[in-house]
């Protein structure tokens, strides 16, 4: 927040360790010893180094791209993928999936939208389009079509519809909406089998913001914490 401007929440995830079928892993508990992969500058990087300087002897594999961790699992380099429930239901949604989900945190964690510091008009009408979708079902819609599940239920109450003011909304390029995120994080932003189409829950969303706003929406393929 010191840099950047964020949204109220639009979707919740929750912690978690994904593991072969076959793995003896259960929870936190059993990953002493153990080879867990995590996508770095994440929460869940985070948490594993909690554990790490609150005395768990567990090996972290930091990696690039969230679809590393679960490749290497695949090929027996790794024991667990430690990640945020709504990425980890991608690779639980098959019903041969070689994966399964054996722990949960009791804390949810926020997502939300970051906005250039300042530009509190583009913030506020950020909100009114999330809370447009919220009014309308589209942002469960999409929360079905891509998790399984709704995973922005109960996240906001918007019992009136809102007003959405595009007159209101500056930009870095006139009539475009550019959004900066990492390709690689499916099911929320990641590229089809040809690697050029961008698809997915964020990318969805942001189309339907930019529609709310006039604007045409220009992805701009980044690191996480770029």
């Amino acid at each position: 927040k010191a840099v950047m401007d964020f949204s109220d929440s639009y979707a919740t995830g929750i912690q978690s360790i994904i593991v072969p079928n076959d793995s003896d892993i259960a929870s936190p508990d059993d990953l002493a010893g153990k080879k867990i992969g995590v996508q770095t500058g994440t929460t869940a990087h985070d948490a594993l180094q909690k554990m790490q300087e609150e005395g768990v002897d567990v090996e972290i594999l930091p990696y690039e791209k969230i679809t590393q961790c679960f490749d290497d699992v695949s090929l027996g380099r790794a024991d667990a993928v430690y990640v945020d429930s709504v990425v980890a239901a991608y690779y639980l949604a098959d019903d041969d999936s070689k994966f399964q989900s054996v722990w949960k945190s009791d804390e949810g964690e926020p997502m939300g939208v970051c906005i250039k510091k300042g530009n509190t008009d583009l913030l506020e009408q950020t909100e009114n389009a999330i809370n447009t979708l919220y009014y309308n079902g589209k942002i469960s819609e999409l929360a079905m079509k891509h998790f399984g599940t709704d995973v922005t239920e109960g996240v906001r109450n918007v019992t009136e519809e809102p007003t959405v003011d595009p007159s209101k909304v500056k930009t870095v390029k006139d009539g475009v909406l550019t959004i900066g995120f990492e390709a690689g994080y499916p099911p929320l932003e990641y590229t089809d089998d040809s690697g050029l189409v961008y698809q997915g829950f964020d990318v969805d969303m942001a189309e339907e913001i930019g529609k709310l706003f006039g604007l045409e929406v220009e992805f701009v393929n980044t690191s996480f914490d770029g």
